[in-house]
């Protein structure tokens, strides 16, 4: 994709208590060009769900607390890495593809999508995704963000 950018929303540090601004942050990069299998999907619906506050916690700090307290979860939810994209599912418009099972103008559904512009999806991640021809059903709108 020689040219295109994608701002993305990263997590910045991890927030105690409710998160703040200062948590989050704008980044723009380029767009790299696709590998085999690959994916450009520009987003047009991420979600945004209550269950994504504990993925934003500092799961080293909570292990230490529940080892305190006496107690440990089962499982624990995915963690989003510092100083990178938050993702939920989403839906979107295939913009390339090296991936047979999409063409661009496909619209599809799935997750990861990024908090962003636009979504790199891997080989393995783009088989976990569905065509559809109304993203609005496949995601229940009240719990998607239109971007």
């Amino acid at each position: 994709m020689q040219g295109k950018t994608n701002r993305t929303i990263n997590l910045t540090s991890h927030p105690v208590g409710l998160p703040t601004h200062s948590d989050l942050q704008q980044v723009v990069r380029p767009i790299p060009q696709l590998k085999d299998g690959e994916v450009l999907l520009r987003n047009t619906y991420v979600s945004v769900d209550p269950y994504m506050r504990g993925n934003l916690i500092d799961f080293a700090l909570l292990k230490f607390s529940n080892m305190f307290l006496g107690r440990m979860r089962k499982e624990s939810p995915i963690a989003f890495t510092l100083n990178e994209p938050i993702f939920a599912a989403g839906a979107g418009v295939v913009e390339e593809s090296k991936r047979g099972a999409f063409a661009p103008g496909d619209l599809i559904v799935g997750s990861p999508v990024l908090w962003g512009d636009f979504t790199i999806l891997t080989e393995q991640q783009a088989a976990s995704f569905k065509k559809t021809s109304d993203p609005e059903t496949a995601l229940s709108s009240t719990v998607s963000l239109k971007v």
